[in-house]
């Protein structure tokens, strides 16, 4: 069993707000032995952007480490009463 996080990207130019909440978090994430993280956002555009962010900071590297895999991409319609389509990248550790 893991535990699951989500950060839902407001639509930002940059991953200066993404990298903040990972670092706020990095002892909590450490500690845990599974981890499910989940990056919503309204465009796929800084998915391989934040991919390299999460590795760098759970890690200290941005290429793949063998304990975290991007696992999927998915789409989720009609969230809410929004009619935009939020896609999810999805790393486990």
């Amino acid at each position: 069993m893991s535990t699951t996080f989500t950060y839902v990207d407001a639509g930002a130019v940059t991953l200066e707000a993404f990298g903040t909440h990972l670092r706020a978090y990095l002892g909590l994430f450490q500690a845990l032995p599974k981890l499910e993280f989940i990056y919503l956002a309204l465009t796929a555009r800084l998915f391989q952007a934040a991919e390299s962010e999460f590795y760098h900071t759970l890690h200290g590297v941005r290429d793949h480490a063998k304990s975290v895999s991007v696992l999927d991409y998915s789409a989720f319609a009609g969230l809410g009463k929004q009619k935009n389509v939020w896609r999810a990248l999805t790393w486990y550790r």
